[in-house]
């Protein structure tokens, strides 16, 4: 790798299941923080990007303008295939897309319980892909994940009696 490759490496990689970025400067009383955004769920291909003031999922364009993704709408998703008490591993449950275009998750709720919709919040800028890629796997575990771990959910699966709901804020 050459020098300038060698300076732009952070040294650190990014989780598709989430997590934040801080950029940090030097000032004359220590270092203090110039931006940060956290994200959600990523999918393959796509960048999330600065669109004026907000974060959009964008096409990767390194060192040029950004452009911003055209997402289809979330009232299509499915609850797609669940698995609770599996033989090895967490419950599960996945949705699926069935548009080619990818999909905002983020500010989405998950439920186990169709009376309390609001019981579990999927992160900001989280997506699903579409076509081949229009599928999300959440662990139903219970445990909420506070860097990284989008995927995860606050509830378990009972194997007895279920439901399963997908719901937007309205």
């Amino acid at each position: 790798s050459t020098n300038a490759e060698a300076l732009l490496n952070t040294g650190f990689g990014l989780k598709a299941t989430g997590g934040a970025v801080y950029l940090m400067g030097h000032q004359p009383n220590g270092i203090s923080l110039l931006g940060a955004v956290n994200f959600g769920l990523q999918i393959e291909g796509y960048t999330v990007a600065r669109s004026g003031a907000n974060f959009v999922l964008a096409y990767a364009t390194p060192g040029s303008a950004n452009i911003g993704v055209s997402t289809a709408d979330p009232m299509m998703l499915r609850i797609n295939e669940w698995m609770p008490r599996p033989s090895s591993g967490n419950d599960w449950f996945e949705i699926f897309n069935p548009h080619n275009q990818p999909v905002a998750l983020g500010g989405l709720f998950l439920t186990d319980n169709l009376n309390d919709r609001f019981k579990h919040q999927i992160p900001a800028l989280s997506f699903i892909g579409g076509g081949t890629n229009g599928y999300v796997k959440f662990i139903a575990d219970n445990v909420v994940v506070a860097d990284g771990g989008a995927d995860h959910v606050a509830f378990k699966l009972d194997n007895a009696a279920e439901s399963l709901g997908l719901f937007t804020a309205e």
